[in-house]
């Protein structure tokens, strides 16, 4: 469960970020996740794992339409490239 849930809501409201959020577990040990609405449908979303052997990164461009779903172009740290069609569900 979540340690301080709210603690990013603030900032991350000011910031303007949808998403702001650290994150802590045994397997990926350090993770960081920023999103953020650019303009209009299109949103960013940033993802970054840090370990003792390895640094994960991926990088999200989406352009969202009828309200749950999402194209989007991704990136990672190896350089993998990828077009998605998304379904989007919030809990």
């Amino acid at each position: 469960g979540a340690v301080l849930p709210s603690l990013f809501d603030r900032p991350a409201e000011a910031l303007g970020f949808e998403e702001l959020s650290i994150g802590y577990d045994p397997i990926q040990r350090l993770n960081l996740t920023l999103s953020r609405q650019l303009l209009g449908p299109l949103f960013v979303t940033y993802n970054r794992s840090l370990s003792a052997t390895r640094e994960m990164y991926d990088l999200k461009l989406s352009l969202r339409f009828r309200e749950r779903y999402q194209l989007s172009y991704d990136t990672d740290e190896q350089h993998t490239q990828q077009f998605l069609l998304e379904g989007v569900w919030r809990f």
